[in-house]
């Protein structure tokens, strides 16, 4: 089988592309990946280390780039058995794909884009992709979605039905690693008896990190052992900087735009908060409870859905609920052993194997019916 992935290496769906591809290498015989990214995400671990069979045949710096590029190439794509596509705003070039050369495609909706979040250029392109999803939904062999929450928002917005893929959890991600946690800890000047608080994501008005910030107060009136690191970069930067300067806390809190082996930092926190207003999946949130960080989520999107009974939500606009949470979980030792261990057991019910498996299946089922029905045409 020959499989066109068309993707990106940013943020958490960079995640999923190369695990997702390291499973499906093992099966899939040729697979050429069409991705773009920033220039630093093209020269990270991800791209070093792609299977032999995954080769990368084109990265731009962004998805309208990389849309014109494939628009330019479409001769060569009649060599492939399948697309797999991660974006909608790709739908013209996927529709041109299937009616010139009859090669089907899938579609993954990670998410209904939220334009009312983003401003300029990033508002048009999420206006773009959030125009795009039901045309390529609806022109899909399959529509595949990241969760119920997902598949249930689809339909409702677009009438389109979908069927559920969830995301996996990587090996990297492990519970113990005393080293480590001592590393990190030492390097963030982190005293062993205070208590460190993650948070990992974009610097964007959806993560709503501005209420995680605002919590911060209520928590160290409390507690003054308690510290904050924000591991992220994004729109909001200089906000959130203000905003710590103002409400007093710089002191509580450490920011990161960027870090290597970031499970380690995991490893070095004793608490994860995912404030979003919405997510679709949260990989983040697996990442935490594979490495035993006990998780304190929203309850907006699929943060219920992929925690079970595995963590504590809070409401996201919320700020003195998401406090009593951290302190609750700070002061009740009973309560963070429990949440760190069903947080682990829930983790490994997640796996890009199995990931693989169920796309595996789709990418037969989808050529086969493709084959049959050209077969049909030809004699008819």
């Amino acid at each position: 089988m020959r499989l066109a992935f068309i993707s990106s290496m940013n943020g958490g769906i960079g995640t999923y592309t190369f695990n997702l591809l390291n499973e499906l290498s093992k099966f899939v015989d040729e697979i050429d990946l069409y991705v773009f990214s920033s220039p630093r995400n093209f020269n990270n671990a991800y791209a070093k280390k792609l299977p032999p069979n995954v080769k990368l045949k084109l990265n731009e710096n962004g998805s309208l780039h990389l849309l014109f590029k494939l628009m330019v190439s479409i001769g060569k794509f009649r060599r492939y058995d399948i697309l797999h596509i991660n974006y909608a705003s790709f739908f013209p070039f996927a529709l041109f794909v299937k009616l010139i050369w009859h090669i089907p495609y899938i579609y993954v909706c990670h998410g209904c884009p939220q334009p009312e979040y983003e401003k300029g250029l990033s508002k048009l392109y999420y206006y773009i992709e959030a125009f795009s999803v039901m045309p390529i939904s609806k022109w899909a062999s399959r529509c595949i979605n990241i969760s119920n929450y997902g598949k249930n928002l689809l339909f409702n917005r677009h009438k389109v039905l979908s069927e559920v893929i969830y995301h996996g959890i990587s090996g990297e991600f492990h519970e113990t690693n005393r080293i480590a946690r001592d590393s990190i800890r030492e390097k963030l000047c982190i005293e062993s008896t205070d208590y460190l608080v993650l948070f990992v994501g974009k610097f964007s008005r959806y993560k709503n990190i501005l209420t995680l910030l605002d919590s911060i107060p209520y928590v160290i009136a409390n507690r003054n052992d308690v510290k904050f690191l924000l591991i992220g970069e994004g729109e909001l930067y200089d906000e959130i900087i203000d905003t710590i300067k103002n409400i007093g806390v710089a002191e509580y809190v450490i920011i990161k735009s960027n870090v290597e082996q970031i499970c380690n930092y995991y490893l070095a926190s004793d608490l994860f908060v995912l404030p979003s207003y919405t997510e679709t999946f949260g990989l983040v949130l697996l990442e935490a409870m594979a490495s035993k960080v006990p998780v304190i989520a929203s309850c907006g999107g699929a943060c219920p859905e992929v925690l079970g009974d595995s963590g504590l939500l809070f409401d996201p606009k919320d700020s003195e609920e998401l406090a009593c949470c951290i302190l609750k979980l700070i002061t009740n030792k009973q309560l963070y052993e429990q949440m760190q261990l069903r947080g682990l057991q829930r983790a490994k019910q997640f796996s890009w194997k199995k990931a693989a498996k169920h796309y595996l299946n789709i990418y037969y089922l989808v050529t086969l019916d493709n084959l049959t029905k050209n077969e049909w045409k030809n004699r008819h």
